[in-house]
């Protein structure tokens, strides 16, 4: 499971944060607070790019801290995106040509 970290302005956000952030029954996407941080584990890239956004919106971060991790989320996901592609975009292995004959 990944995690990213989002930077708050103080311990009391950070709090906040967490306090909004927790869903009950999903082990997937948690946070937790680690001093004036918030540690946002996740499976889905959406879900801290939501914790983020929410963060940024409601005063408990910066604007630059919520796209310090909207950021980080974007080169992870293309990076992954890539990487897949690779895999999927590999030529198969040639084939020999069929060879078509006329009836006569």
């Amino acid at each position: 499971m990944a995690k990213t970290r989002l930077k708050c302005r103080s311990r009391r956000s950070a709090a906040a944060v967490v306090e909004v952030g927790k869903l009950p029954a999903d082990s997937h996407h948690t946070v937790r607070q680690d001093g004036d941080e918030v540690v946002i584990k996740y499976r889905s890239a959406l879900w801290p790019l939501d914790v983020a956004e929410w963060a940024a919106l409601e005063g408990h971060a910066s604007d630059k801290a919520a796209a310090r991790v909207m950021a980080r989320l974007r080169d992870e996901t293309s990076v992954r995106r890539n990487r897949c592609k690779a895999r999927l975009c590999r030529p198969a292995p040639r084939a020999e040509p069929y060879v078509f004959y006329r009836r006569r």
